[in-house]
C-alpha cells in the first residue's frame, strides 16, 4: 500500500493484501454518515491497478479521461462539476451515480487558483490599450447578497414483503425566522419564511434482514497480562452436535466481537460416524446475536416474541440460550433473564451470574477474579438449555419471547438464542459415561487436578426409559478392573456425578491410564455400545517423604485464608489455625502419613493470597514433605488452590530428584519479593537487574540444596526489574513487575 501527498510518496506499508469487495461506499464520512471529513473534496478516482508514479503527478493537472494509457483502468470518476445539487455522476465507463445526505456546498475555483484541466486555445483575447490622463474616484457601494441554506433530506420509507425499503430522498427548507448577517457577522435584521406544509413522522413496524449467522460458541479470551500458555496452549471441547444440519458443504467461519485480536487460536472440527441420542431435524437462530441495550428488552423492541412452527415430524424442541452482560452495571451486577413459551407465566429464568474466582485458568491480569453476568475471562460462556415439547402443541405454531426482570444505567446484553428441533429418541435403554472429572487433564478440570483417589465420572441417561441402575466397570488399564452397581431415578437426558469407590491409592498413584466403562443398564444390555466407555491419561501427584510440612504467611487480611487437610475419605486431618496476625508466617508440621490426601487453600474473599488490587498486601503459601525441599503455590489462586499428594505409598518413590529451579513470589509484588531457589551444585549467582539491563545487586551461592533470598523493588521507578540466573546447569531471566 502506497500513498501520495502532492504527486510524492509520503506513507508505505507491506502486506495490505486482501481483495476489497465495495458493495457500499461513503465519501466524507463514516458508513452511518457520521464522522464527517472537514475539507474539500475534488475529482474522486478508483482504479483497478496500480498507478505508477508518473501517473499519479499527471493526474495532479489532468483530466483522468485525457489519459488514454489508463483510461481503460478507471473504474470510477467523479469529478464534482454536476448542476444537480444532489446527485453526481460518475464520469468513468461504469456510468455509476451517488446522492448526498445533505445538500452539496459547492466552492468556485478563481481564475488565479485554478492549476488542474488546464487547455491551450488557439484563439488569443482582443485587448485594447487606452493612454492619457485620468482622475479615478471609488465610491463605496453596499450590496446585499444571499446565500441559500443547505436544505433539509427527507427519505420516505415504506414496508414491502415485510422489508423497510427507502424512497428516493426529498429535500425541503425548515420555515422559521432566520437571521441575516454582515460580512463581520453581526445581525442587521431577521427574515420570516411562513410554513407552506408539515411533515408528520409516523411509526413502522418491521423487522431487520441480515445475513444467517450462528454463533457455535461464547468463549471470552483470557486477560493476558503476565499469562504463558507455553507453546502447546490449553484445550477445550464442545460437543456441537446440535449444528449438525448447517456443518455441511461450504460455510464461512470467523471470530468476532475483539478475542480473534487477543490470542492464536486453532479450532478443529471432529466428526464422530454413530448413531446420534436423537437425530437433529434442524436448529435456527431465533434472534440475531446482538448486543441490546436492557431497555430495548424491556419494551420489546428487541427479542421480542418471535413466532415460530412444530413441523409433524418434531418429536422433541430445545431452546439453547448464551448471554453475557456489558456496560458497568450490565457486567456487575446479576439479573434475572427468562424464556417465555407461548406467553402467560414465565416458564424458565435464572439469574445471569457466573463466578469468577475458581476459573481454571489463573492467575490472569487486570480483574480476572471479578464475578461478572454471565461470563469470565478465560472461559466458556454459560450455556443454558430447556427442552420445550410439553409446551407445544405438535403441528402448530408458538411462540418465544426473551426478557429480563429489571436493569439500570450502562446494562448491555449479548444474547444468543436458538432452537434445535429433533426426531425420535434413537434408544429406550442407553446411558454413556459423558466426562470422567478425575482424573483428568482437561482444562476445565485442572483445579482439582491430578488427582490421587476418588475417581469422579458423569453418566448421561440417552435412552427414553428412566434410568434406574447401572453397572460401571472401571480401573487403571493393566490393573484390577473394579465394578460398581449405581442405582437412582435418571430422566431422559439428565445428568449424574457418581464418585467410584475402592480404587487402591497405588494403583492409582503408578497408573498411566485410567478407564469408566457402562456394562448394563436397568438389568439388560445397553442398546449404544460406542458411548458407554471413556479413559483418560493419568498424571501422577507429587509424592512427599515422611509427611507434609504446610507454611502459609498472611497478608493485610489474615481472617480470609485458612487450609485444611484431608484424606481420601474427606476426613479432616488438620487445619490451619484460627485468629491468625498479618504478615505472620506460620508453619505445620504433619508426619507419619500414609495414602492420598487433600491440601486445600480457599480465600473467602475470593483474591488469593496476593493480589494487585485488593490493597491486601502479599502473602505466599508452600508445602514441602518432611525430607523434602519446599514447593511454593501460586499466591493470586482466586477462591481456592487445591493440591493433591500421596506420602507413605510402599513401592513407591519419593520425588527426591531435585532440578534446578527458581521461583519467584509474590509476583507481581507491591514491594518486598522473594527470590526461592533449589537444586543447585556449583557456584550459581543471583542478580537483579534494572529495567534498562543495569546490575543492581549480586549474591553467589554454593552447593544449595534451597535458600530463599529477598530484594525490593519500592526505590524503582518503573516498579519492574529483572533476575538473572547463572549456573554450571542453565541461564535465564524473569520479570519482577
Amino acid at each position: 500500500m502506497k500513498i501520495y501527498l502532492n504527486g510524492t510518496l509520503w506513507h508505505s506499508a507491506t502486506g495490505k493484501t486482501k481483495p476489497i469487495t465495495i458493495d457500499k461506499f461513503v465519501l466524507g464520512g463514516h458508513l452511518t454518515n457520521g464522522n464527517p471529513y472537514f475539507g474539500l473534496l475534488d475529482d474522486f478516482t478508483v482504479w483497478d491497478k496500480e498507478l505508477s508514479v508518473n501517473d499519479i503527478q499527471s493526474l495532479m493537472i489532468k483530466n483522468p479521461t485525457e489519459l488514454p494509457s489508463i483510461q481503460n483502468n478507471l473504474a470510477a470518476y467523479y469529478d464534482m462539476n454536476d448542476e444537480d445539487p444532489y446527485i453526481l455522476s460518475d464520469k468513468s465507463t461504469f456510468k455509476g451515480s451517488c446522492t448526498f445526505v445533505n445538500r452539496l456546498n459547492k466552492n468556485i475555483f478563481r481564475g488565479n487558483n485554478i492549476f488542474k484541466n488546464i487547455s491551450t486555445l488557439s484563439s488569443k483575447p482582443d485587448i485594447s490599450w487606452l493612454s492619457g490622463n485620468a482622475n479615478i474616484q471609488v465610491t463605496n457601494a453596499v450590496q446585499r447578497d444571499s446565500v441559500q441554506n443547505a436544505p433539509r433530506k427527507i427519505t420516505p420509507y415504506s414496508i414491502i414483503d415485510k422489508k423497510l425499503v427507502a424512497g428516493s430522498p426529498l429535500y425541503y427548507w425548515a420555515a422559521g425566522t432566520f437571521n441575516v448577517y454582515d460580512e463581520d457577522g453581526n445581525v442587521v435584521e431577521t427574515v420570516n419564511y411562513p410554513e407552506e406544509d408539515i411533515i408528520e413522522i409516523g411509526e413502522l413496524v418491521y423487522h431487520n434482514y441480515s445475513p444467517s449467522k450462528f454463533e457455535l460458541l461464547s468463549f471470552v479470551t483470557p486477560y493476558g497480562i503476565g499469562l504463558d500458555f507455553g507453546k502447546e496452549g490449553k484445550t477445550w471441547v464442545f460437543d456441537v452436535t446440535d449444528y449438525g444440519p448447517i456443518l455441511k458443504g461450504k460455510k464461512r467461519f470467523l471470530m468476532d466481537k475483539g478475542g480473534e485480536r487477543q490470542e492464536e487460536m486453532d479450532i478443529k472440527f471432529a466428526y464422530i460416524k454413530g448413531k446420534p441420542t436423537r437425530p437433529v431435524l434442524s436448529i435456527q437462530q431465533v434472534w440475531p446475536v446482538n448486543s441490546y441495550n436492557y431497555t430495548s428488552i424491556l419494551n420489546n423492541t428487541s427479542l421480542e416474541s418471535r413466532k415460530l412452527f412444530a413441523e409433524p415430524t418434531v418429536k422433541s424442541m430445545k431452546v439453547r440460550t448464551v448471554a453475557t452482560g456489558h456496560g458497568q452495571e450490565g457486567e456487575f451486577i446479576a439479573r434475572t433473564h427468562s424464556i417465555n413459551v407461548n406467553s402467560g407465566t414465565t416458564d424458565f429464568s435464572w439469574q445471569l451470574w457466573k463466578e469468577c474466582g475458581n476459573n481454571p485458568i489463573y492467575p490472569q491480569g487486570g480483574t480476572w477474579i471479578y464475578d461478572r453476568a454471565g461470563w469470565c475471562p478465560g472461559a466458556p460462556s454459560d450455556l443454558r438449555e430447556f427442552e420445550i415439547m410439553s409446551l407445544v402443541t405438535p403441528n402448530s405454531e408458538f411462540s418465544l419471547d426473551y426478557g429480563i426482570n429489571t436493569a439500570t444505567g450502562d446494562s448491555r446484553y449479548i444474547v444468543n438464542t436458538q432452537l434445535v428441533k429433533y426426531g425420535n429418541a434413537s434408544f429406550a435403554n442407553d446411558a454413556a459415561v459423558d466426562e470422567i472429572i478425575s482424573p483428568s487433564e482437561a482444562v476445565v478440570n485442572s483445579r482439582i487436578n491430578p488427582a490421587c483417589a476418588n475417581p469422579t465420572i458423569v453418566i448421561k441417561n440417552n435412552g427414553t426409559n428412566e434410568l434406574t441402575s447401572a453397572i460401571i466397570q472401571y480401573g487403571v488399564e493393566g490393573g484390577i478392573t473394579n465394578s460398581f452397581t449405581w442405582t437412582g431415578n435418571l430422566g431422559f437426558l439428565k445428568t449424574k456425578t457418581i464418585v467410584l469407590p475402592d480404587l487402591d491409592v497405588a494403583a492409582f498413584y503408578g497408573g498411566k491410564k485410567f478407564f469408566a466403562n457402562i456394562t448394563q443398564v436397568n438389568n439388560t444390555n445397553d442398546e449404544y455400545a460406542p458411548n458407554n466407555k471413556l479413559s483418560t491419561n493419568m498424571v501422577p501427584v507429587k509424592n512427599l517423604d515422611g509427611g507434609i510440612i504446610i507454611s502459609m504467611k498472611t497478608n493485610g487480611a489474615p481472617s480470609e485464608t485458612k487450609w485444611t487437610l484431608k484424606d481420601s475419605d474427606g476426613k479432616i486431618i488438620k487445619s490451619s489455625k484460627t485468629g491468625l496476625t498479618s504478615f505472620a508466617i506460620y508453619n505445620d508440621t504433619i508426619p507419619n502419613l500414609s495414602g492420598c490426601y487433600q491440601l486445600q487453600f480457599t480465600d473467602s474473599g475470593q483474591d488469593g493470597i496476593s493480589w494487585w488490587a485488593n490493597g491486601d498486601g502479599d502473602g505466599y503459601i508452600r508445602a514441602k514433605g518432611v525430607n523434602g525441599t519446599w514447593m511454593t503455590f501460586q499466591p493470586d489462586f482466586g477462591s481456592e488452590y487445591t493440591f493433591n499428594f500421596v506420602s507413605g505409598i510402599p513401592n513407591a518413590t519419593a520425588d527426591e530428584n531435585i532440578t534446578e529451579d527458581i521461583k519467584i513470589y509474590p509476583n507481581p509484588t507491591s514491594g518486598e519479593a522473594r527470590i526461592e531457589l533449589s537444586g543447585f551444585t556449583g557456584i550459581t549467582a543471583v542478580t537483579l537487574l534494572s529495567q534498562a539491563g543495569m546490575p543492581i545487586s549480586t549474591e553467589r551461592i554454593s552447593n544449595y540444596t534451597d535458600k530463599t533470598l529477598t530484594t525490593s523493588l519500592t526505590y524503582q521507578k518503573s516498579r519492574q526489574a529483572f533476575i538473572l540466573y547463572k549456573s554450571p546447569v542453565k541461564q535465564y531471566q524473569k520479570l519482577i513487575s
